[in-house]
């Protein structure tokens, strides 16, 4: 027969050319449930199969016999008027500016200037705190001060770079600055959100954002 001739069917996970003439009852394998999408994954409602590559999912062979179909589903939304009730203009008087507000025979008096006394206590736990921050300070600039090693890792998401002398903080740091998300089998950046279920592909994934080396976690 003429392949001109021939006629496509339209069910779902079929899409084959067919003669209408030789189309029996169980010449198709199709998949008579709607395809809905949930979490990341691509559903055939009728069997279930279901997957998070869409061509994956397309290929599935279908779970049901029947003919082929050549009618073209209708895909027209039906429109919908939406009719509001007509709303009475609000009309909004202006009277003017209010009159301002009398100043009481308190507002005129002399005010006095009160002197502040601490307590022992309130002193005590003044130097404490002066104290904390001046150990805190000390701490940081030690910390600061450490002298990195060689070949130490930068502990930014993502970033492979290592340690090798002060002009490796010039360079860029290539990182993600999100928290890594694991949910229903799919690993991806809160940042960026490129999803994958592969770990290892996970991991390869290029940072999303650029900054700085960081040596030692917390700084």
């Amino acid at each position: 027969m003429d392949s001109s001739n021939l006629l496509l069917c339209y069910n779902k996970g079929c899409g084959a050319k067919f003669n209408p003439d030789e189309n029996k009852k169980d010449s198709c394998i199709f998949h008579p449930g709607p395809p809905y999408f949930h979490d990341a994954y691509k559903i055939w409602k009728c069997c279930n199969k279901k997957s998070t590559d869409f061509s994956t999912w397309l290929s599935f062979e279908g779970c049901t016999r029947g003919p082929h179909n050549p009618d073209k589903p209708c895909n027209d939304v039906p429109k919908v008027l939406l009719s509001q009730p007509e709303v009475e203009e609000k009309m909004i008087v202006w009277n003017g500016l209010n009159k301002p507000a009398e100043r009481s025979e308190a507002h005129n008096r002399e005010r006095v200037s009160l002197s502040v006394q601490m307590t022992e206590s309130s002193c005590k736990a003044l130097e404490s705190e002066l104290q904390r921050r001046k150990e805190n300070v000390e701490i940081i600039d030690e910390i600061q001060n450490l002298k990195l090693l060689i070949g130490t890792g930068c502990t930014n998401n993502a970033c492979k770079a290592t340690y090798t002398g002060p002009e490796t903080d010039l360079q860029e740091c290539l990182h993600h600055p999100g928290n890594a998300i694991f949910h229903e089998g799919m690993k991806f950046w809160s940042c960026c959100e490129r999803k994958t279920t592969d770990f290892g592909a996970f991991l390869d994934q290029l940072g999303c954002s650029r900054g700085k080396h960081c040596w030692t976690k917390g700084l």
